[in-house]
């Protein structure tokens, strides 16, 4: 009877491990990976763009909008400080 738990655990397992396999490859990649790690390299390049002087967001529309008003983030995901700004 023993044994027969032991094989039921292995082929639960082994279906659970198909499931997450099938599902790896039908589900695009970006649907399933967070969005934090792009955010990350944004602020990165941007903070290189800076000269490693600020972690102020670069915004290329800054000579037709030097306000910012039309910055395409908005609180609670971007803040302005001295007209510059932060994400995070």
């Amino acid at each position: 009877m023993a044994h027969m738990i032991v094989l039921s655990k292995k082929y639960i397992f082994v279906l659970i491990l198909l499931v997450y396999a099938a599902l790896f490859f039908i589900i695009p990649q970006t649907e399933y990976l967070p969005a934090d790690p792009g955010i990350k390299i944004l602020q990165v390049k941007d903070f290189i763009k800076k000269n490693y002087r600020s972690f102020a967001a670069v915004y290329n529309g800054e000579k037709i909008d030097p306000e910012r008003v039309f910055f395409p983030v908005k609180s609670p995901m971007a803040y302005k400080i001295n007209n510059e700004i932060y994400t995070g």
